[in-house]
């Protein structure tokens, strides 16, 4: 995955004031957008008197294939470089602490089709076995061993609303859906000039599905979050790799290459000839 953020046409090097203050609202935007499009997964969870065993979880990730796509930092893994799947030694840091994280990766270990239907991921069978009267849960002794390295505490996004308010209002200018003015007006009346019916783009985020009454500071704030997530997802392309709700039919964020071998060289770009 590319890095957008934080580079130096954004990070303010350049005497730059508006790349670092809007990178924090894109970035909860960004976030505000996957979870509220977001659909619920009904999660599994070890039976509630088994104790999942982080080091019988780390022999298990060695044993049931594990390390055919994926590579771990960890002592007994040193020099795994398989990369057809991502490095999961930091995974603890991605997954929300609590019973509610570690059922959700017990469940995509067991079922990892339930999450993403066309997951490259097989499913390994990882069922609970009962042997002697013993039962084993490789599943749930896989997850714990995954996030035995323990939670990463994050320092939240800070994005003020006057910040939130002011790159609406820019970008709704900017990409000549409306003008300046009547920008300004969608702000303090919070009603877009056009019927929903008529909006083709990102801006339909905006406008609610029955225009009657006034719409409450929730909805409002709810709906510019939307709304500025979709414009970022829009403008960075990360729908070209990954699956988001509203961008099933998105055209590619880059150009056509399907008559570039019928060009003159001198129109193409130089460093890719």
């Amino acid at each position: 995955m590319p890095q957008f953020f934080h580079l130096s046409n954004n990070n303010g090097e350049d005497g730059d004031t508006e790349g670092p203050k809007f990178t924090k609202v894109e970035l909860a935007a960004i976030a505000h957008y996957l979870f509220d499009n977001s659909k619920a997964l009904k999660l599994d969870a070890p039976s509630a008197d088994y104790k999942p065993d982080p080091k019988r979880g780390e022999t298990f990730f060695a044993q049931k294939g594990c390390l055919a796509c994926h590579s771990h930092e960890g002592d007994r893994f040193k020099g795994t470089h398989a990369d057809f799947g991502p490095n999961l030694s930091k995974v603890a840091a991605k997954i929300k602490p609590g019973a509610e994280g570690f059922n959700w990766l017990y469940t995509w270990i067991r079922e990892p089709g339930r999450h993403h239907s066309r997951t490259r991921m097989p499913d390994l069978f990882l069922d609970p076995v009962t042997q002697n009267s013993v039962t084993v849960d490789p599943a749930a002794d896989i997850a714990a061993f995954l996030l035995s390295a323990g939670p990463q505490k994050y320092d939240a996004i800070e994005a003020t609303p006057a910040d939130i308010d002011e790159l609406v209002e820019k970008l709704l200018w900017r990409r000549k859906t409306v003008t300046p003015a009547q920008a300004k007006t969608v702000m303090t009346t919070r009603k877009y000039p056009i019927a929903r019916d008529k909006v083709k783009g990102d801006e339909i985020e905006l406008v609610p599905e029955k225009a009657e009454g006034e719409m409450s500071d929730e909805e409002w704030q709810r709906r510019k979050m939307n709304y500025l997530g979709r414009v970022t997802i829009s403008r960075y392309g990360c729908y070209g790799c990954h699956d988001i709700p509203n961008f099933e039919t998105a055209r590619p964020i880059g150009t056509a290459l399907q008559d570039w071998g019928l060009k003159d060289p001198s129109r193409l770009a130089p460093e890719h000839i």
